[in-house]
């Protein structure tokens, strides 16, 4: 068995896998990237965004009861600013696990190959000398 490149699908994996190949130190920086966007593109506006829509609860028009076409369009209105507001929030919600979630794995895994190369120190530095063996790829 030779050595596998790292995201290669070992021989029990389910049929169909495929592995990701993921640079740590990018992922590191993609979550700092996106956690300043949002700072500086969204939350930085996210007070006024928010408090326009909320002054735009009641529709800037019709306000007689007698057309059942206003009605349904004033429903229509008010219901897609509420849908608005809550995409906002969610939008806002999703990023911040988005980016916790890449900086919880750069920090997990950000020393991983360190790791791995000083076991492989250990397990090779273990074998008696002299001694064939067969050897197993890491």
């Amino acid at each position: 068995m030779g050595d596998r490149t790292f995201g290669e699908p070992s021989p029990n994996a389910v049929p169909g896998f495929r592995g990701t190949e993921v640079d740590i130190d990018s992922l590191a920086d993609f979550a700092n990237a996106v956690r300043a966007e949002l700072e500086l593109n969204y939350r930085r506006y996210a007070k006024e965004i928010h408090s326009t829509l909320r002054g735009r609860g009641q529709p800037p028009f019709g306000r007689d009861d007698r057309l059942i076409e206003l009605v349904a369009a004033r429903t229509k209105y008010t219901n897609c600013v509420k849908e608005i507001q809550e995409l906002l929030v969610n939008f806002d919600r999703a990023t911040i696990t988005l980016v916790k979630a890449a900086e919880v794995i750069a920090r997990n895994y950000g020393d991983t190959d360190a790791r791995v190369a000083d076991v492989q120190k250990v397990v090779q530095s273990s074998r008696p000398p002299g001694r064939g063996g067969r050897q197993i790829a890491i």
